[in-house]
């Protein structure tokens, strides 16, 4: 009976050390748990802090919702959605612009191009908006972007107010046109009038990808006449590029030196009097000043790709293919080195490669109109005529102006035997200065180049 008893006691001993033993666990449980949350509300709040003093230095332009008429808003058009599509407009510029000087930013030294962010204010708190009213509060507001859509009895207007800078009104008829198609253009003007007013050195950018050549310079012209002058390099330089493309060796040289005086150590400068050597057929010169850029920044990636296509002309291939690589072993998805790839690939008539290198290319960089040009041709080469079609439509979404993405519609209209299509694609080639005279001995144009019709378009258009 004893050994009973004493058996019970030390059973109920341990259950009572157990239950001591789980509270105390539990104590520290709950110790570790309160310490890890207080340590998880620390950092949230310095985070939170460090992202408020961070958005409290950036220059930010906010857009305030646009006011719209009722009739507009009941087809979609609310005043957050027309500043949300003008907002994208302006990132598309934005990509294309920046894709235009690859490599010029990565410079330490050099002025750098400000990166300022839009954003759209919506409804409630938050704490972008908190970081607002603490600006405003403090003196340091962001500038505001707003405005308003009016209709008119034949036209729809579209006023744009923004901090800093004067109210500008833009207009447009609706005759003949959808109403889409009508406040799509007008929010692109809306667009590019905010990039002028921001970081005009990127408009000026993407209208020479677009080749709207006399807005690039009349932008130029803005940011030379205006202050700060941080950004007259590059403009002269831009601008010396355009007159190099216009075959105005001098005057592109007087710009480019330009650039130089204020500037020595842009690289795109020399890239742009390399391209005026290599234009003149001058190779040795233009390598040695493809070599500068590289001595000036080493991961000036077009610099590679240029090199590569001096080498792919003399059909020096494993050379081109050489600094292709180089190029992307900087930067693996650098589009132009893909686009340039499948130039070669396409001299070497590898017509099912290179599409395949185009492709991937716009899976990088969607808003290259020259490489909707390339795919197009490439499909043209292999006769799938409605795929470079549907190729070549998209490219003029982007540049409307562009003569190759006609005269590749032209040869691609020719293919499927649409002759009145193929006239109408020649002419506004033409019309958007196509050189067109080295092509009259190549297929299609040769067959076609001493018809009436033609003839009349060449002496109409001839340089």
């Amino acid at each position: 009976m004893e050994k009973v008893e004493n058996t019970q006691e030390t059973s109920l001993n341990l259950q009572s050390s157990k239950k001591q033993g789980l509270a105390k666990l539990n104590e520290k449980v709950e110790i570790f748990n309160k310490f890890v949350f207080n340590i998880a509300v620390i950092i949230a709040g310095i985070g939170t802090i460090i992202f408020g003093i961070y958005e409290y230095n950036q220059e930010h332009f906010i857009f305030e919702p646009f006011d719209v008429p009722e009739s507009l808003s009941r087809k979609g058009y609310y005043g957050y959605v027309v500043t949300n599509q003008i907002v994208d407009k302006i990132e598309v510029m934005k990509s294309a612009a920046n894709s235009f000087k690859e490599g010029a930013t990565t410079l330490s030294n050099s002025a750098s191009i400000p990166d300022v962010n839009f954003k759209v204010i919506g409804v409630g708190i938050s704490l972008q908006t908190t970081i607002e009213y603490i600006k405003t509060i403090l003196g340091n507001p962001s500038q505001k972007i707003t405005g308003e859509i009016t209709l008119q009895d034949s036209s729809i207007a579209l006023n744009l107010r923004m901090t800093g800078s004067k109210s500008v009104s833009f207009e447009k008829s609706i005759k003949g046109k959808t109403e889409k198609e009508v406040l799509d253009t007008l929010f692109l003007q809306a667009s590019a009038a905010i990039l002028k007013a921001s970081e005009p050195y990127l408009l000026a950018t993407y209208c020479a990808r677009i080749k709207e050549d006399a807005m690039c310079i009349r932008t130029i012209r803005y940011i030379l006449d205006n202050e700060p002058t941080t950004d007259d390099a590059w403009a002269y330089s831009l601008w010396g590029g355009l007159l190099a493309v216009a075959k105005d060796s001098l005057g592109a040289i007087d710009k480019f030196q330009k650039a130089i005086a204020l500037q020595d150590n842009i690289p795109i400068t020399y890239g742009n009097w390399a391209n005026l050597h290599i234009q003149g057929k001058n190779n040795a010169e233009g390598i040695k000043l493809y070599q500068k850029t590289l001595e000036i920044e080493p991961n000036y990636l077009f610099a590679y790709v240029a090199l590569g296509n001096i080498h792919r002309r003399q059909k020096e291939y494993d050379k081109a293919i050489e600094m292709y690589q180089k190029a992307l072993s900087i930067k693996s998805n650098y589009y132009n080195a893909h686009n340039a790839w499948g130039f070669l690939l396409r001299e070497q008539e590898k017509y099912a490669e290179s599409a395949e290198k185009y492709l991937y290319s716009l899976s990088i960089e969607p808003n290259q109109p020259s490489v909707y040009n390339n795919l197009a041709y490439s499909y043209y080469l292999q006769k799938k005529y409605k795929e470079g079609i549907e190729i070549a439509k998209e490219g003029l979404k982007l540049a409307p102006k562009n003569e190759y993405l006609y005269s590749t519609m032209a040869e691609l209209y020719d293919g499927m035997g649409k002759q009145e299509e193929f006239y109408a694609n020649v002419e506004k080639a033409m019309q958007n200065g196509w050189n067109f005279e080295k092509s009259l001995t190549n297929e299609p144009y040769s067959k076609y180049k001493d018809e009436a019709k033609f003839k009349e378009l060449v002496e109409k258009y001839a340089h």
